[in-house]
């Protein structure tokens, strides 16, 4: 098994031996991302769907600002903010080739709009992209408003939204249960609260058959 991670437009691949342990070393990809970005969401596509049909890992907005994250004041009110956010979507196969490389991205359909600090799943090979900034740091305008938080794909068509923050940073804790069956007419219904308020989140779900997803990470409003 390998998973990858994504630092300042590089890949870096967390290796196994041939028994499948641990090797304790990480290798550097050769091939790095189409530009430089952070505030992205990465999710990855099954096999079969509308995403080429191999096993991909799909890439989609977040900032692209030369500054990257600004600091910004009003008054009394301090936040951080980019200025240039990108609305891209790309999938990338991080499959070896024989001569050493580790594939090519290939640039899918754009987002209908730019935004950062979003979460995204893939539901029946489709990527579906859920709240997030814009480029003066107001929430994207949509149901179960929320940033920084994570999504995961479970079984049913189901997507759990794991919250993040609401529009002044104040962290939250509910879980949105969204039933993708009909995308054009989604239903929303609340989950089981985490144990603690948490933005900055990060969440997953394992493939061993259990569908139990783990949260892990965040911080809450007060930096703790």
């Amino acid at each position: 098994m390998k998973t990858s991670t994504i630092r300042r437009g590089a890949l870096f691949e967390a290796g196994t031996n041939q028994s499948g342990s641990k090797s304790g070393a990480w290798s550097y990809l050769p091939t790095s991302l189409p530009f430089p970005a952070s505030d992205m969401d990465v999710s990855l596509a099954s096999a079969g769907g509308d995403l080429g049909g191999a096993r991909r890992i799909v890439l989609t907005g977040g900032c692209v600002g030369k500054l990257g994250m600004e600091y910004a004041s009003f008054r009394a009110d301090e936040w951080f903010e980019c200025s240039v956010l990108s609305n891209k979507t790309f999938a990338f196969d991080p499959i070896r080739r024989s001569d050493g490389s580790s594939g090519e991205y290939d640039e899918l359909a754009d987002m209908p709009r730019t935004r950062n600090r979003h979460a995204s799943a893939i539901v029946g090979g489709k990527v579906y992209v859920f709240g997030g900034r814009d480029e003066t740091d107001l929430i994207i305008p949509e149901e179960r408003l929320t940033s920084d938080h994570a999504a995961v794909a479970m079984e049913d068509n189901l997507v759990y939204i794991i919250r993040g923050y609401a529009q002044d940073y104040t962290a939250l804790e509910q879980v949105t249960a969204i039933d993708m069956t009909d995308p054009t007419y989604p239903t929303y219904a609340d989950g089981p609260p985490l144990k603690s308020t948490r933005g900055d989140v990060d969440a997953v779900v394992l493939d061993d058959g259990t569908g139990d997803a783990y949260v892990s990470g965040g911080f809450t409003h007060e930096n703790q």
